[in-house]
């Protein structure tokens, strides 16, 4: 026979998070990334944004001592920084905006990110993103000398898909949010020389086992391709607008 204990559903992370984020009192909690997208694996951790007014600003030691959940990644935000397109954050900032306001979803509180207006992309901003990227392939080699298979594979991917994407902000004014959009506009964008490295993020970001070079392939992509291609436009047209 079957009790009510057994009946009882687990409680969703998400809804665990806005309880115990609720001694704070935040006026928004958003969920952010694939996890809102829907376009997560397995491994995909919970990326979620608290937003709090100035004045009761909660940093986020306090946010971090109050959640402890695995795979569990709490940000504070400045409510009235949010709402004037700045953002404190290492990812380039018109970009991470502009997925915010495309892909976020508010999960508590006042609906927020579904009204930030997505911010223009100009070939700086294509510059400075592809400069992260970069760093990030980087950590995927220091990951792997390490024997950190997993921290390998996901920065690997990220930087490859990432770093594809901004060819084809760069090239065909379109901002995909979701990594299979990411991977299906490449072949466009991506030469056949270097389209093998891109099906290697992609089978990887969906667990399938990475090949030793492809580490060194995906950094001679971002390297010789994608940078020159971006530091081309820059240097004939300045710092022009390249997705309103």
């Amino acid at each position: 026979m079957t009790s009510v204990e057994d009946e009882k559903q687990p409680v969703p992370i998400p809804d665990q998070v806005v309880e115990l984020l609720g001694r704070f009192k935040p006026k928004s909690v958003f969920l952010y990334g694939s996890r809102a997208r829907q376009d997560f694996t397995e491994r995909s951790d919970y990326e979620i944004g608290a937003l709090f007014r100035e004045a009761a600003y909660v940093p986020r030691s306090k946010i971090a001592e109050a959640v402890q959940i695995d795979g569990v990644n709490v940000y504070p935000f400045v409510y009235e920084d949010l709402l004037a397109g700045k953002v404190d954050t290492p990812f380039q900032q018109a970009i991470y905006l502009r997925e915010l306001s495309e892909g976020a979803k508010t999960i508590h509180g006042e609906k927020v990110v579904e009204k930030l207006k997505a911010p223009p992309i100009s070939t700086v901003d294509l510059m400075q993103e592809i400069a992260f990227d970069k760093g990030v392939a980087v950590a995927a080699v220091r990951a792997r000398q390490e024997k950190d298979a997993i921290s390998t594979s996901v920065n690997f991917a990220k930087s490859c898909l990432f770093g594809t994407r901004v060819l084809e902000i760069l090239e065909l004014q379109e901002f995909p949010i979701e990594y299979d959009q990411i991977y299906a506009l490449s072949a466009k964008v991506v030469p056949a020389e270097h389209q093998d490295v891109v099906e290697a993020a992609q089978r990887v970001r969906k667990g399938g086992e990475m090949v030793r070079d492809d580490i060194f392939r995906n950094i001679a992509l971002l390297n010789q391709y994608v940078e020159p291609r971006v530091l081309k436009a820059f240097h004939e047209n300045g710092d022009a607008v390249v997705l309103p």
